[in-house]
C-alpha cells in the first residue's frame, strides 16, 4: 500500500486516464461496454489511492482540506457518470459540464495549494 502513499503520481495517472477515456465515451457516438467497463475500474482505483492519500493527509494537520477535495473529487465522478449517461439517452450534457469544469477548477486549485501536491 506504500506505493498509493508515497507521492502523488498513481492518483494523479488514474485521474488522467479517466478523463481520457471520460472525453473518448463522451464524443463516441456508441458506448463501447468494455471502455465503459474500464472506466468504472479507473473510478475505484481513484477512490481507493484518494481515501489513502486523506488518510496520510492526517500526519500533515491537513485533514479537513483533503477531505474536501475528496468530497469534491467523489462529485466529480458522480457529474461524470451522469454526463454519460445523458449521452447515452440523448438528452443535453451542457449544465453537467459546466458543473464538471467548476468541480474541476476547484479539485485543480486545492490540489496546488496543498502541501502533498507538486510545486509548480
Amino acid at each position: 500500500m506504500a506505493f498509493f502513499t508515497v507521492s502523488t503520481t498513481f492518483h494523479i495517472f488514474t485521474w488522467v486516464t479517466a478523463c481520457l477515456l471520460f472525453f473518448v465515451l463522451l464524443f463516441k457516438n456508441e458506448h463501447p461496454r468494455p471502455l465503459q467497463l474500464t472506466l468504472h475500474s479507473f473510478y475505484a482505483l481513484i477512490i481507493i489511492s484518494g481515501t489513502l492519500l486523506v488518510l496520510e493527509a492526517m500526519n500533515y494537520g491537513y485533514f479537513l482540506q483533503y477531505a474536501t477535495k475528496f468530497f469534491v473529487g467523489a462529485l466529480l465522478i458522480i457529474a461524470m457518470e451522469l454526463c454519460l449517461h445523458k449521452k447515452r439517452t440523448q438528452q443535453s450534457t451542457r449544465t453537467l459540464l459546466m458543473i464538471m469544469t467548476a468541480l474541476f477548477l476547484v479539485i485543480a486549485w486545492l490540489g496546488f495549494t496543498l502541501p502533498m501536491g507538486y510545486a509548480f
